[in-house]
């Protein structure tokens, strides 16, 4: 038996260190236009809350079954609500 492609260990890997990436360059970005510097310790620190919840909410979401996959919303599932009377 074949696994999903989507489903792979090495693909989830892959996924959270893109965003395991982006969140550490938006970080090192922000530190630099505060002034803050570019210390390691710095940017895993400020990193730090970012990272846990990233970690946390993996799981919940499965975000990596899917990645471009566009989720529905409350609003998706209600279109009445959206009427204008």
């Amino acid at each position: 038996m074949v696994a999903s492609t989507t489903t792979r260990p090495s693909r989830r890997f892959a996924w959270l260190a893109i965003d395991v990436a982006a969140i550490l360059i938006f970080v090192a970005v922000g530190r630099r236009n505060h002034d803050e510097g570019a210390s390691i310790s710095g940017v895993l620190g400020t990193a730090a809350p970012f990272l846990i919840a990233l970690v946390a909410s993996w799981p919940v979401s499965r975000s990596w079954t899917k990645p471009f996959e566009r989720r529905s919303t409350q609003r998706d599932q209600h279109p009445e609500r959206d009427r204008r009377d």
